[in-house]
């Protein structure tokens, strides 16, 4: 695939707070008037209202959580289109009706929000926030929670973020779904609500919200024995300061949430990239909070993590006060780079307190900078690090990951491209789970690994990372998630299963998004933060669990670490909190499965250890499931004892009984399995057909997989064809939107006589004329942050015209700030045909063609910039393209161009990012529209 790209001559940016003014005062982006704090006065009015006609309209709580008695102390009712509530939007959210009911979306785009403000009851007691929404299509919702800012970073205002998916991969019932989510408010000032769409696809949607308070002013403590074999669990918080922006500065609400939780330690960032808040000459200044948590925690028997991470896992890096390119690192800044980083003192808050500390260092790139710039000085550096802090905190312990392996311990990230394993896949015809494991396997031999001599460390951390939206997953389809977590070999090597029993193992890590980073710590304790925004999490919250449930319906040993990225924000708590109470009935050591159950759809396993029974059932399947269990207690068939236990989709139970015992027999009932998975059979042949009406070439592998899951459902076998739909076909259900999708055409004619000067003049009008301007052709990508204020924030008019020379293009560019950073590139994207229309290996193998940028200085472009409007004009030489691109008259190539923002650099969330793109064609989500050529449209040569 050639890839060509023109940045803008450089132009001061200014900062802004688009995003923080939306979540605080909800206004729109689209407003041309100054932004107030009450647009209209609706704040006002709705202050003075009577708040009882809010609660008297309110229908029963949908959903509560386990242990809690609710008092609703406002509803909102978004199926109105005034209901009394101060409420804004972007211009595109509407009220509509689906097979669900009736609710609010907001616009196709990514980020099209609409938000409300709503009263809260008393400072920094919890609030329960309930809202309900159509499970009804596939969709991906964030919502963010929060009151207006108070200007003081050391007491920041409450917030709260977290989200529901929907669709896509998961089955959707068809009937209104509800989640819930904690706020503790720092002031008495209304709260806002805003609800965005994450991506393209489809809208994002909410029906109702009622605002609760407890009854009792606290959360309920767990009521169940805390894990055995040494294990402890961790809640991430991220930065001391969260305690006032998630628990209302009230120290005691933390503890009260981790005994809800059921978990033992709080895991600290030590040093966070920008935002760094500990008393170090080098790494910024103390929080006044870090004490105040030290010694509530110390108080309440609860311990602390302190954990550093910086980030140098390819690209741009950078740690406190450093920051550069990893591709152009040369020895010496890898260097120093360490040298500041093990001078520093920033432990020293935490003390003596701080229980563990981790570290996590990019890799394991071999090709990487910080890779070739250590050489021999690694061990030392190492060693230095790790007796730091030995003299600093309690236990400390050390865990790195520096593109190879230490003498005596490993750390291991799921290696290389999704798309190398994919297309490896579909030429070797091995099924998915052979092609990933060898892949995996072959990365770590690479390492020096192997399954037996990890299992001989003392110290092992394997790691690595996949999240629900990643491309592997995206075209594997719900199973490669578990898939990544090395069940066919690693974890069934003799070597660590021991190493797990022997409390050695410190864990398998899944992380909740892909793109961040997770840490390791010592065995035998494990943690988990969960993921900004968490788009991912669905309804019952099988994106998060289903790896779990199916790993250990696997025979995985429930040794796992969890983790995710950062500690805004948090998972559905009463996920985490039913989860952290079975993991607490489950030994630490392998299970062996029960021979006289089926293992489908709930696979059931069983172990003793000694002083104990033990019972495992894991629903691997997207129905519920009532499982019906006889064992004996004391090992004889005189003392049976029976028990019945509902098991929704993806989920987990643990049953611990005293003494020996054995399981007698296992019955299983599930009558919404064969309904859904003939549903999603017939589903898939409805896509075949659609495709091909498409005019789509495909491959005999999707007819034959059809012909073989239409002979299981004929004989009955429900898991072989589960597994069939979802891991031999690619992406099911969904097959249609990928393959199928209809795409932007543009027909482009000769003009010979085009000089590229930058001017226009002779561009011929018959012209192929492409325009991005609306919000329809925003780009959501988890690298920009679609900060648009519309098109006079950021625009496009594309022409294109070819004669035997190659291809000429002009690209007008409008934008209000235009600068020369290197995020504001406009960028063509070329690839052949099938690349595009056909779902197979050869359109993943066009993302491997190089990719060429072109600076404005080369002989074939100009670049001329008009206050607000920059024209990039040129020519892709003939010659540049090779043969199955060049332009032909009657050839069609894939096509796609995309022009970016940066203008607040400084305030987006990763030096990388993006304040703004648009694309052509950008109907693909889930692709890289910059380097993936199923985004492309198509351009035919006249």
């Amino acid at each position: 695939m050639l890839r060509i790209s023109h940045r803008r001559p450089r132009r001061a940016g200014r900062l802004t707070a688009a995003l923080a003014m939306a979540l605080a005062v909800a206004v729109s982006a689209r407003a041309e008037a100054p932004a107030t704090a009450d647009p209209g006065g609706q704040v006002a009015r709705f202050v003075a209202a009577d708040p009882t006609t809010f609660v008297a309209q309110a229908p029963p709580v949908p959903v509560a959580p386990r242990g809690m008695t609710l008092q609703v102390i406002d509803y909102i009712d978004c199926t109105k289109a005034d209901d009394g509530h101060p409420m804004l939007h972007d211009g595109h959210s509407r009220v509509t009706t689906s097979d669900a009911g009736t609710y609010r979306e907001t616009g196709a785009a990514p980020n099209s929000w609409f938000a409300y403000r709503f009263r809260v009851a008393g400072v920094a007691r919890p609030h329960v926030i309930v809202l309900e929404f159509p499970d009804d299509a596939d969709r991906m919702t964030a919502v963010a929670v929060a009151q207006p800012p108070n200007g003081d970073n050391e007491q920041p205002s409450a917030r709260t973020e977290f989200g529901y998916r929907t669709g896509d991969l998961l089955p959707v019932s068809g009937r209104m779904a509800a989640r819930w989510t904690l706020l503790y408010p720092t002031s008495d000032a209304p709260a806002a609500l805003l609800v965005a769409n994450w991506h393209a696809r489809g809208p994002a949607a909410l029906a109702r919200v009622w605002v609760c308070v407890t009854a009792e002013d606290r959360l309920p403590p767990r009521r169940s024995r805390p894990m055995g074999g040494g294990r402890r669990a961790g809640l991430g918080l991220g930065d001391p300061r969260n305690l006032h922006s998630r628990f209302g500065g009230r120290a005691d609400n933390l503890l009260g949430a981790m005994d809800y939780l059921g978990v033992d330690d709080v895991v600290f960032d030590a040093a966070r990239g920008q935002a760094i808040h500990y008393d170090s000459k080098a790494l910024g200044v103390r929080s006044s909070r870090t004490d105040t948590l030290m010694t509530a925690l110390d108080g309440g028997g609860k311990g602390a993590v302190a954990a550093f991470c910086p980030d140098v896992s390819g690209g741009r890096w950078r740690l406190p006060g450093i920051e550069g390119d990893a591709l152009r690192l040369e020895d010496n800044n890898v260097r120093n780079a360490w040298q500041a980083f093990i001078t520093t003192d920033f432990l020293e808050p935490y003390g003596r307190r701080a229980s563990f500390v981790g570290l996590l260092w990019g890799g394991p790139d071999r090709t990487a900078a910080f890779d070739r710039g250590m050489g021999a000085e690694y061990g030392e550096l190492i060693a230095r690090l790790q007796q730091a802090m030995e003299q600093t905190v309690r236990n400390g312990a050390l865990f790195h990951m520096l593109g190879r392996p230490g003498p005596d311990a490993h750390l291991f990230s799921r290696p290389g491209s999704d798309w190398a394993v994919v297309a490896r896949w579909q030429r070797s015809g091995k099924s998915p789970d052979d092609a990933l494991s060898a892949h995996a396997l072959a990365a770590w031999r690479d390492l020096g690994a192997d399954a037996e001599a990890m299992g001989s460390q003392r110290r092992l951390v394997p790691m690595w990372r996949c999240g629900r939206d990643d491309g592997a997953a995206a075209r594997f389809g719900r199973g490669a998630v578990p898939r990544y977590w090395m069940l066919d070999d690693l974890s069934r090597s003799p070597g660590l299963a021991a190493a797990a029993e022997g409390l050695y193992l410190s864990g398998l890590s899944l992380d909740g998004t892909p793109d961040r980073r997770v840490i390791g710590l010592a065995a035998p304790h494990f943690w988990w933060t969960w993921g900004e925004l968490a788009p991912t999490l669905v309804p019952v919250g099988e994106a998060y669990w289903a790896p779990l449930a199916a790993a250990l319906g696997e025979g995985m040993t429930p040794w796992a670490l969890w983790t995710g990225a950062d500690g805004s924000v948090a998972l559905h708590e009463d996920d985490t909190r039913l989860v952290m109470n079975e993991l607490m009935r489950m030994p630490l050591r392998r299970m062996e499965p029960y021979a006289g159950a089926p293992g489908y759809p709930v696979s059931v396993r069983t172990c003793n250890t000694g002083d104990r029974f033990h019972v495992q059932m894991a629903n691997r399947s997207d129905v519920e499931v009532a499982v019906t269990v006889r064992w004996s207690a004391g090992g004889g068939d005189a003392e049976l004892t029976e028990a019945a236990y509902t098991l929704p989709p993806w989920s987990v139970k643990a049953v611990a009984m005293p003494g020996t015992g054995r399981v007698v027999s296992v019955s299983q009932e599930a009558p919404g399995l064969e309904p859904l998975l003939v549903s999603r059979l017939d589903r898939y042949a409805a896509d075949l057909e659609e495709a091909r009406k498409a005019g789509v070439p495909l491959e005999s592998a999707f007819d034959e997989a059809l012909s073989q899951a239409r002979q299981l459902r004929d004989a009955r076998s429900w898991q072989a064809l589960d597994r069939l739909l979802c891991e031999t076909v690619v992406r099911e259900p969904g097959l249609r939107q990928r393959v199928a999708t209809d795409r932007p055409h543009a027909d482009v004619p000769q003009a010979p006589g085009i000089v590229t000067d930058g001017r226009l003049d002779d561009w011929p009008a018959d012209a192929a004329v492409l325009r991005l301007d609306d919000a329809q052709r925003l780009v959501c990508h988890p690298d920009v942050a679609n900060q648009w204020q519309g098109p006079a924030d950021l625009s496009a008019e594309v022409r294109l015209a070819w004669s035997q020379a190659g291809l000429h293009y002009a690209i007008v560019v409008t934008d209000d700030r235009p600068t020369q950073d290197e995020n504001e590139a406009a960028t063509m994207v070329f690839a052949p045909i099938d690349a595009c229309r056909n779902y197979t290996g050869r359109a993943l193998s066009a993302r491997a063609v190089t990719v060429r940028r072109v600076a404005a200085a080369e002989p074939h472009c100009t670049t001329v910039r008009q206050g607000s409007v920059t024209v990039h004009e040129g020519l892709v030489p003939a010659e540049a393209f090779g043969d199955a691109l060049r332009p032909a008259a009657g050839r069609t190539i894939a096509f796609n161009v995309l022009v970016c923002d940066s203008d607040d650099r400084a305030a987006l969330p990763r030096p990388w990012q993006k304040s703004a793109a648009m694309a052509w064609s950008n109907s693909q989500d889930g692709y890289d529209p910059w380097t993936d050529a199923q985004t492309c449209g198509e351009i035919t040569f006249k």
